[in-house]
């Protein structure tokens, strides 16, 4: 709380972020009490025109009878940021007209514009009804983002405790002075929870040196631009981008900074970055079943994931994916760093290995083997935000070497080089109730830069590929939760059954692409139920629809959980809305797709895939996962050759996870 002329403010926490990295901010409300507040409103009507209402004043709610010509205001401490005091003539007041004069009442009165009150001669307010003058300021203020305000009559002119009615000292001043209290940011503080920050260290850690450092608001220093104006815009938009860092989430609380021994202290703010951030490393292993059957169906993943690198939030990835260490195998990896502060604009830069057959890319009745390596940037910036809504551009390019080698035909080695950028979109919201994600980039061949030629390229495994083009590629995902629709309180409602959605594709615009590029159909992540990478083409479509149910979400709240090789585990949630710490999901499914080709050659078709089934997915303590789909096929496949999928054929598919 904040003290101001010897009175303390009650404190007012607000949380301005639903889920993620929640805000909370400490607005101050004045100390007086109020039967009604004010609200800003966009018309008013003039004060001599509202109806005069029945009743009397209460002297208990509405106290001491003011007569005004207006307002007047005073800074306490100028700031060059705050707005000019003539801009509160227009702010919108509602306030109810009695014959002896204004007063207020919660849910009633008539729209007055502050500026027209005394403007053509001398007006009745009631303390109630200045008191929501009050109110209707600092709810201007907080839509302009400025938080942190008090607003309290002179005490030279009016004594107004907190409780009680007012006295007037005005001598014979028929305007009513009003002080306006701003809060300015005096100290920046980080304040560090989870497992990467030692509990010695939790307060200003060097780890979070840049997050104070580059704050949008902080101390003036007496010299260049002032960010010291307490503002929650600046604020929300820096917590959100933080929390976007995997791993890490982000909420800021402002507390009293002033010197009780100080008056010039008083409204002084301290901003305060809860940071709360996992172990910044992870190592991983996974199997599935996602192979074909001429390379293994068996799929391993070793992989390492390092969320702080070098301590600026770099990002650092690797993977290796076999088929028991000999059929198949690939390296994958990347580099992520930020290029300013606040993360919102990032370079990364991937590379990679790996060794295929025709069956991975799709080609069931081809023979060949292949081989390619890439490296390429991408560089991607904040061009829209919302909350914690964002929406991002990227552009990049990657460089490929590709090598194949076609079974039983003479002079059938190909190798080239291709050269491919792309420019697109990507926006995302990640929410408790629901979470959206999606990208769409147009994708273009340079291959004048490498020299590829037709020739050459048709070695790579497909008959008459063109040798420049043009391909749009998009995806998207959306999730949500039916449990919070209609609920009287949706934060505390426990989130039991969820729908999902996704929608992908790509389009070449009637070009024939390289089987590296062309669209793959079939398993785990496209259709289930048929086999992996079962159909390919230059077009593809693809999406599904999944209903699942939480199971431990539903079970009655237990607020003390039992331990588990000594750390309390939650088995059931531990108040209402919260999440165990382990999940069993029951799901059913259907899933759809279209595969064509551009140009098509007399042996190539288009196929279509549906299906449908059901699924189970365990996770315990976000350390192991283990998921199974069973598919039954609805759409045969491949119709009149030795590879068709037909009309009922079941798949089960198997993903064990295990982190560290």
């Amino acid at each position: 709380m904040l003290m101001v002329d010897g009175k303390w403010l009650v404190g007012m926490v607000r949380r301005l972020r639903p889920v993620g990295a929640v805000c909370l901010v400490l607005a101050v409300l004045p100390s007086v009490s109020m039967a009604a507040g004010g609200r800003t409103h966009t018309t008013g009507i003039e004060p001599a025109d509202v109806p005069i209402s029945e009743g009397q004043p209460d002297a208990k709610i509405d106290g001491t009878a003011f007569s005004i010509t207006g307002f007047t205001y005073t800074y306490t401490r100028p700031h060059p940021d705050l707005p000019p005091v003539e801009t509160f003539d227009d702010i919108i007041v509602q306030l109810v007209r009695l014959s002896s004069g204004y007063v207020a009442r919660k849910n009633e009165g008539t729209p007055v514009r502050l500026g027209d009150l005394g403007a053509d001669g001398p007006v009745t307010l009631y303390q109630s009804a200045i008191t929501a003058c009050e109110f209707a300021i600092v709810d201007w203020f907080e839509s302009q983002s400025i938080i942190g305000v008090f607003i309290t009559p002179n005490p030279d002119a009016i004594d107004a405790p907190a409780q009680g009615p007012w006295e007037d000292f005005r001598d014979g001043t028929t305007t009513f002075p009003l002080d306006i209290y701003t809060a300015k940011v005096a100290r920046v503080r980080t304040i560090a929870s989870g497992e990467r920050v030692k509990t010695e260290q939790r307060l200003d850690s060097p780890v979070h040196a840049r997050i104070r450092l580059h704050s949008p608001l902080r101390p003036y220093a007496g010299e260049g631009a002032r960010r010291d104006l307490l503002r929650l815009e600046p604020l929300n938009i820096y917590a959100y981008r933080l929390s976007r860092h995997p791993g890490r989430r982000v909420d800021v609380a402002v507390a009293d900074a002033s010197d009780p021994d100080n008056p010039d202290t008083l409204g002084d703010a301290e901003v305060q970055y809860l940071v709360q951030e996992l172990k910044p490393w992870t190592a991983y292993f996974q199997l599935t079943n996602t192979g074909t059957r001429e390379t293994g169906e068996w799929r391993e993943r070793f992989g390492f994931v390092h969320n702080q690198l070098l301590g600026f939030d770099d990002i650092f990835t690797i993977d290796y994916i076999t088929s028991e260490f000999r059929d198949s195998n690939a390296v994958i990896g990347s580099y992520d760093v930020p290029l300013v502060a606040d993360n919102s604009l990032r370079l990364k830069v991937n590379a990679g290995w790996n060794e295929y057959n025709a069956t991975d890319v799709g080609l069931q009745d081809e023979q060949f083997d292949g081989e390619s390596s890439f490296i390429g940037p991408e560089i991607r910036g904040t061009v829209f935000q919302r909350d914690d809504f964002f929406v991002d551009a990227y552009a990049g390019f990657q460089y490929q070497n590709i090598e194949v080698t076609n079974v039983g035909v003479a002079n059938g080695r190909g190798n080239e080089q291709i050269f491919v950028s792309t420019i697109g979109l990507r926006a995302e919201r990640q929410r408790a109730a629901y979470s959206f994600n999606a990208d769409v980039g147009v994708g273009f061949s340079i291959n004048g830069l490498t020299g590829a030629s037709r020739a050459e390229l048709e070695r790579l495994g497909r008959l008459n590929p063109d040798k420049e083009w043009v391909m749009l590629k998009w995806g998207s995902e959306f999730s949500f939760y039916l449990d919070p629709l209609g609920a009287a309180d949706p934060s505390t409602t426990a989130l039991v059954h969820e729908i999902a959605l996704r929608f992908s594709g790509q389009y070449s615009f009637n070009n024939r692409m390289i089987p590296n590029f062309e669209s793959v159909g079939g398993g785990l992540y496209s259709a289930r139920g048929y086999p992996e990478s079962v159909v390919a083409g230059d077009n593809g479509i693809f999406g599904g629809i999944e209903y699942r149910v939480h199971i431990p979400r539903a079970f009655p709240v237990n607020a003390n959980p039992p331990e588990v090789f000594g750390r309390p585990f939650r088995f059931q949630p531990d108040e209402p809305g919260g999440r165990p710490d382990w999940d069993l999901v029951l799901k059913a499914f259907v899933d759809a797709g279209r595969v064509t080709n551009a140009r098509a050659l007399g042996f190539e078709n288009n196929e279509s895939l549906l299906s449908t089934g059901l699924g189970a997915e365990i996770v315990i303590a976000n350390n192991v996962s283990f998921r199974t789909d069973w598919g039954v096929v609805l759409d045969e496949t491949g119709a009149d050759t030795p590879d068709a999928v037909t009309v009922g054929s079941q798949r089960w598919h198997f993903v064990l996870t295990v982190l560290y």
